[in-house]
């Protein structure tokens, strides 16, 4: 069984790791996430606006959406 256990109640999710653990809940749980002191940072697409828990997940987006574009997005 993997050791770390969801903190929000009711959330059955298991982790082996506390940055994977960090992830799970910054990604389901925003809003608990921020009432509870967790780096709640959005990553913004500056083509499109769209926003994003995760920096990698905007970088995909970007390749995916704005394939070709060049923007400053890639620098932050």
């Amino acid at each position: 069984m993997k050791p770390r256990k969801c903190p929000y109640f009711g959330c059955t999710e298991r982790k082996a790791e506390k940055r994977d653990m960090d992830r799970h809940v910054l990604s389901s749980h925003q809003k608990w996430a921020r009432e509870h002191g967790y780096d709640t940072e959005k990553f913004i697409c500056k083509i499109c606006g769209k926003d994003f828990t995760r920096k990698d997940n905007r970088k995909k987006h970007m390749d995916v959406k704005h394939k070709g574009v060049v923007n400053a997005d890639r620098a932050s």
